[in-house]
């Protein structure tokens, strides 16, 4: 696939090849998330293992292992001196309307707080940080903070528009004495990128004439 201009034919595989390019994987989060402000830097980007593997503890200190795959994940490294992560950026594309991906990517976002929780915990008990009750059963000190995850869903279908579910909400099931306190329950967003959320003009790479074409295909199918 040629840099920059992704085909509106491309198989699955192809879409995260091409998105797995630094210049078009930034351009897709600055055309969409930030609305053509280039936030994300294609020169600080680096990739990141895709599997997520988060240890869970199980009854008598069992171990069970819980294993997640995403489509294409990277972190936006800061331009200090340790190159820190500034925030952990991840791509979860769909030809085809999921009606689960609320609870899908609230897991991907789960596991990856909880593995960066994980690792502080090991780093404080091994460096001794730990000096409240409140600390050690976390794990974190008061002061310590977790990279901001964020996941959007990439969708090209050509055959019709996502229109739900959009959110955690639009997944439950909100009967009687509940519905008046939906608000009262927890909910998560997605973060949904289709040429019916996005305004083509703020890309810069071949992602505006995708957006451009998808666009079209579903004005004819309507």
């Amino acid at each position: 696939m040629e840099k920059g201009h992704a085909k509106l034919y491309a198989k699955d595989a192809q879409i995260c090849k091409a998105l797995s390019d630094t210049e078009i994987f930034a351009d897709l989060f600055n055309g969409s998330v930030f609305h053509g402000e280039q936030v994300i830097v294609p020169e600080q980007l680096a990739a990141c293992s895709e599997k997520q593997t988060l240890q869970l503890k199980e009854g008598n200190d069992d171990i069970k292992n819980l294993n997640r795959i995403r489509d294409v994940k990277m972190q936006m490294k800061s331009l200090n001196e340790k190159g820190q992560p500034e925030v952990i950026l991840a791509v979860e594309g769909q030809r085809e309307v999921h009606y689960g991906m609320p609870v899908r990517c609230l897991l991907y976002d789960g596991v990856d707080y909880a593995d960066q929780m994980q690792r502080k915990g090991k780093h404080n008990r091994g460096t001794h940080n730990l000096k409240t009750s409140a600390e050690f059963m976390s794990g974190m000190t008061q002061e310590d903070r977790l990279v901001p995850v964020l996941t959007i869903v990439l969708y090209y279908g050509e055959k019709k528009n996502w229109i739900e579910p959009m959110d955690l909400h639009d997944m439950l099931d909100f009967t009687g004495r509940f519905m008046p306190w939906k608000k009262e329950f927890p909910n998560y967003t997605l973060h949904l990128v289709s040429s019916g959320t996005v305004n083509s003009e703020n890309f810069k790479t071949g992602l505006r004439e995708v957006f451009e074409l998808l666009k079209v295909c579903l004005i004819k199918r309507e």
